[in-house]
């Protein structure tokens, strides 16, 4: 078993769930800011409480994940000698994906430090907003987004490319997307696109952790002479 079937194939298997399962499935699950219409009632209701950061840590680990995911893959493929492309797009789009969801993560902790530490609630509150919308902020988290999403489906491709898993995986990931265009409550909006995304992924992880196949050299056969063919 080669190198890259002993160490790469399972690092890409568990970067591959661990994103969409860490950055945007538990998130939500796991916080209450699904409870609050807006970010200024969110964090009027945090200010002088109890900080609340296991999501944050959790999507950093998920951020980590991503990385993991898309160097894992290209290791793959490139080992295979085919999806080299989708490979090294996935590569590139996840580390700067996953350095973009971490600073994004890290402004974040600033936030929750100074809405549950300050002293003045409405200043603290006032100082978190602004920070919401600061352009950089905003910037980052489209950025990590879109990047994250572009990585597992280029790396999907990749996989796809080099014959590891066939059907119709790339279309699953498709469907996963459309799925954010059909209208559905904000709960609902916030978990049922992220699971159908993990579907895929996980498959991916299934199949880059079984077994190689080792090919079985063909042996070479007499040459069928047809009758009434005069061998030469």
């Amino acid at each position: 078993m080669s190198l890259t079937d002993r160490v790469f194939r399972p690092l890409a298997a568990v970067g591959l769930v661990g994103a969409p399962l860490l950055v945007l499935v538990l998130p939500p699950v796991l916080s209450s800011a699904g409870d609050f219409a807006t970010a200024e009632e969110q964090f009027a209701a945090l200010a002088g409480g109890p900080a609340e950061y296991g999501g944050l840590f959790v999507q950093a680990a998920g951020a980590l994940c991503l990385v993991l995911a898309a160097l894992g893959v290209l290791a793959v493929v490139t080992a295979r000698r085919r999806g080299i492309v989708p490979g090294g797009i996935a590569a590139v789009t996840g580390v700067v994906g996953g350095g973009a969801l971490l600073l994004v993560l890290g402004i974040e902790l600033v936030q929750g430090f100074v809405v549950a530490e300050g002293t003045d609630p409405e200043t603290d509150v006032a100082l978190a907003l602004a920070i919401n919308d600061w352009s950089v902020f905003g910037w980052l988290l489209a950025i990590g987004t879109l990047a994250l999403l572009v990585a597992l489906f280029t790396a999907a491709l990749a996989l796809w490319r080099t014959g590891l898993v066939r059907g119709l995986i790339p279309v699953a990931f498709v469907a996963a997307f459309l799925t954010t265009l059909i209208p559905m409550s904000d709960a609902v909006a916030a978990v049922v696109p992220s699971v159908c995304l993990l579907l895929p992924c996980t498959w991916l992880a299934v199949r880059l952790l079984r077994p190689p196949t080792t090919a079985t050299p063909v042996e070479d056969s007499p040459a069928h002479v047809e009758a009434g063919t005069p061998a030469v």
